[in-house]
């Protein structure tokens, strides 16, 4: 009879970790579509404001309509939780000023390097990106 008890409880084991791995995988995917969506408004945004501003203010403003979107759609949409109380909102938008923070930081960096500053955005965001990802994962899956 252990034998029987040990095997159930390492099946159930193995069906969470794979379920828990299929709901990642899940995400990941969701995360992806919407980080694309996002991802061409804050560009797009970024492109047309450094016409008129410098990178750093063009990068603020494309990163305030992005936090808009990711407080509004990531939390339902990417890890469908129903509503996000307001400490998570909180979490969210202090996340979504790190990730900003690091990409103007990285933008700087590439531009000092001679990097084009219309480059140097999608530069950012390699690094950016699956930081984002983790650490909203852990804000909303806590």
């Amino acid at each position: 009879m252990k034998k029987i008890g040990l095997i159930n409880k390492d099946l159930k084991r193995i069906i969470i970790t794979t379920l828990s791995q299929s709901e990642f995988a899940k995400e990941g995917g969701r995360f992806v579509i919407a980080g694309i969506t996002s991802t061409l408004l804050t560009i797009t945004l970024y492109q047309i404001c450094l016409f008129f501003f410098s990178p750093l203010i063009s990068c603020t403003l494309s990163w305030i309509i992005g936090i808009s979107m990711m407080i509004l759609v990531y939390p339902a949409y990417i890890f469908k939780k129903k509503s996000s109380t307001i400490s998570e909102k909180l979490a969210i938008i202090s996340w979504y000023l790190i990730i900003f923070i690091i990409s103007a930081s990285l933008i700087n960096l590439f531009i000092y390097f001679k990097i084009n500053s219309r480059v140097a955005i999608f530069i950012s965001l390699i690094f950016a990106t699956p930081i984002n990802f983790l650490g909203l994962r852990f804000i909303l899956k806590r």
